[in-house]
């Protein structure tokens, strides 16, 4: 209960580059909480990062850099080893040193009894691993693997987020502990204080704090597209129960039919109609009580396995059920008892008791279930069509995302992300490199041209300030890039020239900046763009020399809005990302370019990937929402099936004498079966009528949200696969009983009373 995330936004010309999500702190940030707060009892930061795994079982492991406290303030002891101490924090890549989840330790190394004391090679650095401890952390719904000190990024990853300016990069989630009886409330207080008094030190700067338990649908900036996912699991579970409880009504109603002569010998001696829906309210009720009781069982099992079959990663979030969840499945057993049961129990009691002993058992039910029949089918087909469409308008978002519209064969485009600071270059020494491996790429067979970017494809950008005269100031994607880029990268030149080179070389103050039309629009709405000066977010003037069209490059489905280029320098080129298009075969390529660099230096670790590879990786976080509707709208078509066919069977049984007067008066079989079929379409088309609009307004309603962007609710044709699987299910649940009461031979269903 005392666990916090605090979130942390800045806004103002002040530059800050920005690692993720828009709410994580810099170093300067984490220090100054973690000295000054009184509220938290410990403060701590983490930030997720994938290592490669050399000699392990798998080839990647997932995984966090963290502070040194973290393991300590959010886990249990160590089951092995131990964890981290404040000495493996002294000095940026001074320890090089991990621990594994448990998880970790089973998956990556298969439970190595002798692990601890052992060392691994992560990203192509020796780390020794100290200890494991159990999968139980706090605050994170996906486990990671390993975890390593946050100071040893310089040496892990890209960049050096040590050596610049302590308040210009924000890449660590700050999370803490509150102190006994301090509340989120007050500690959100707190930190704004410490936070305005920090931004004084950085002229224009203002950052906004929140404080709150880390839930996912509280997280700022996520909480909306939480919403939406907790409403979809709820909104399909609601509809998956709804099913439930018709299926459960039309058994009840049956059995009620059939327990006429009872009720009506019941209602004879004098048991009164009140009493009569109590007893079978209270019936309904045992059968409620053993069902949730099982189910409750079953979920403690199986909860965590089913969760897990929905996304690749390993699941860290804990699924036991607590007296939150045993009350809310009691109140839903007890809810779904009333509307499955009060209907048949309702009915039961108007029975005439002179009527109902005078029933034959053909006639039992026979006309009184009709409305109830059509109004039980009708509500079938509707609630499935609304999660059928919802699924396949999923899907065809998903599609969308791994096959986007570019301009350009995203199979046929090798990237390379290349880290020279990692190596030891030098901001001077970068151009020499670049300068002998383009020359050997250029001679490469296969590769048409070569582009250069500050950052690859679909995996975020930069921000940057941009300030027009008497304009407010804007926050702009940002994108270092060299002439090739637009040419490999489809992006069609809407106005004036593209900026040469050798621009990128210069140390002028001004420079040639090229603009999307989307900034161009929020820039100038009464002149021409071309020529105007800039004041940039780096210190520099920019003129606007060229208008480029909007495009998709800086995440997957999105389209990138205002974004300002400008042309590489050689402090760019120190982490930049190449661009080739090739005509040939990329696999091969993908092998080329790593031995390529290795004749250059050996220490350099390259793994190239075609922009096909990084999209259906970007887009594959959408698969967990996908197979979730998947399963509930599979399971909304079993029960479908399964209700309609005990609807139609229990019509069949009762209307038996009826189709074997039929056939002995020379009906065709062929009659009999269309008689069914027939009294089928009615109760279709209220489904149907009642299921397109509300299917409708939930496209609309994901349609707007992020997880399904650029696809329109008006496309035909989830409405028409929703429509093909609910006709074909209720065809093949009337057709089967149809069947077989037509084979019914006539002397027998007459006799069969």
């Amino acid at each position: 209960a005392s666990f916090v995330r605090v979130y942390l936004k800045s806004s103002g010309p002040s530059p800050r580059t920005i690692y993720g999500n828009r709410y994580r702190g810099t170093l300067e940030d984490f220090d100054a909480i973690r000295s000054r707060s009184q509220t938290l009892s410990a403060v701590t930061v983490s930030t997720p990062a994938t290592f490669a795994l050399d000699g392990g079982e798998v080839p990647t492991l997932r995984g966090q850099l963290v502070s040194c406290n973290y393991i300590a303030v959010h886990h249990w002891p160590a089951l092995k080893g131990r964890t981290f101490n404040d000495t493996d924090c002294l000095a940026p890549g001074a320890e090089a040193v991990a621990v594994l989840s448990e998880r970790g330790w089973l998956v990556g190394f298969g439970g190595d009894p002798d692990i601890v004391g052992g060392t691994v090679r992560l990203n192509n650095r020796l780390v020794t691993i100290v200890g494991v401890i159990p999968d139980n952390l706090v605050g994170e719904p996906l486990l990671p693997l390993v975890y390593v000190p946050y100071t040893m990024q310089p040496a892990l990853l890209s960049g050096n987020h040590f050596r610049d300016s302590p308040g210009s990069l924000a890449w660590l989630d700050v999370a803490g502990r509150l102190r006994n009886g301090a509340t989120a409330a007050e500690a959100e207080r707190e930190l704004s204080v410490i936070m305005s008094t920090l931004d004084r030190q950085h002229s224009g700067r203002l950052t906004d704090v929140v404080v709150n338990n880390g839930a996912l649908i509280r997280a700022p900036g996520l909480a909306n597209a939480a919403a939406l996912i907790i409403a979809l699991a709820l909104g399909s579970t609601a509809l998956v129960l709804l099913l439930v409880c018709t299926n459960v009504t039309m058994l009840l109603l049956a059995r009620a039919m059939a327990r006429q002569p009872e009720i009506g010998v019941r209602l004879s001696v004098g048991c009164g109609r009140s009493r009569l829906v109590r007893q079978l309210l209270s019936e309904t009720l045992v059968l409620a009580s053993a069902a949730s009781t099982i189910g409750l069982a079953v979920a403690s099992l199986f909860a965590r396995p089913i969760v897990q079959m929905l996304t690749p990663f390993p699941i860290g979030a804990a699924f036991r059920p607590d007296w939150r969840v045993v009350g809310y499945t009691i109140g839903i057993a007890l809810a779904a008892t009333v509307i499955a049961g009060l209907s048949p129990a309702l009915a039961s009691a108007q029975f005439a008791p002179v009527g109902a002993l005078k029933l034959r058992r053909s006639d039992m039910g026979a006309r009184a279930t009709q409305p109830h029949r059509s109004t039980l089918i009708a509500n079938h087909i509707s609630i499935t069509v609304i999660l059928l469409v919802a699924t396949f308008v999923l899907v065809r978002a998903q599609d969308r995302l791994v096959k986007p519209r570019l301009d350009y064969d995203p199979a046929a485009v090798v990237v390379a992300s290349i880290d020279l600071t990692r190596a030891g270059y030098s901001v001077g020494m970068v151009r020499g490199f670049y300068d002998g491996f383009l020359a050997r790429l250029q001679t490469t067979p296969g590769i048409s041209a070569v582009a250069l970017s500050s950052s690859p494809p679909f995996m975020g950008t930069s921000s940057m300030a941009v300030t027009a005269d008497r304009q407010d100031t804007l926050f702009v994607s940002w994108r270092a890039v060299s002439p090739d880029y637009f040419r490999v990268m489809g992006v069609r030149i809407v106005q004036g020239r593209v900026f040469s080179e050798r621009v990128g070389q210069s140390h002028d103050r001004d420079v040639p900046v090229m603009v999307s039309e989307s900034l161009a629009r929020r820039l100038s709405s009464q002149r021409d763009v071309l020529g105007q000066r800039l004041r940039l977010g780096n210190g520099a003037i920019g003129e606007v020399v060229a208008v480029t069209a909007d495009t998709q490059s800086i995440r997957v489905g999105e389209s990138d809005g205002p974004v300002l280029y400008q042309a590489m320098s050689e402090a760019d080129l120190t982490n930049a990302s190449v661009l080739l298009p090739v005509s040939a075969d990329p696999r091969a390529l993908l092998q080329t370019i790593p031995a390529l660099i290795r004749t250059i230096n050996p220490d350099l670790q390259v793994m190239p990937e075609t922009i096909s590879i990084i999209i259906e990786r970007a887009a594959s976080q959408y698969g967990a929402v996908i197979r979730a509707a998947a399963l509930s709208s599979s399971l909304a078509v079993a029960l479908s099936f399964a209700g309609l066919y005990g609807i139609m069977t229990f019509a069949a049984t009762r209307r038996t004498r009826e189709m074997g007067l039929r056939l002995a008066l020379g009906a065709p079989r062929r009659a009999v079966v269309g008689l069914f079929m027939r009294s089928l379409w009615r109760p279709v088309l209220r489904g149907l009528a009642t299921g397109l609009p509300l299917s409708a307004a939930v496209a609309m309603m994901l349609q707007r949200s992020s997880l399904v962007g650029g696809v329109s609710p008006s496309e035909p044709w989830p409405y028409a696969a929703a429509i093909l699987v609910v006709v074909t299910v209720a065809t093949s649940a009337t057709l089967i009983p149809a069947i077989s009461v037509s084979r019914t031979q006539p002397m027998m269903a007459l006799r069969n009373e």
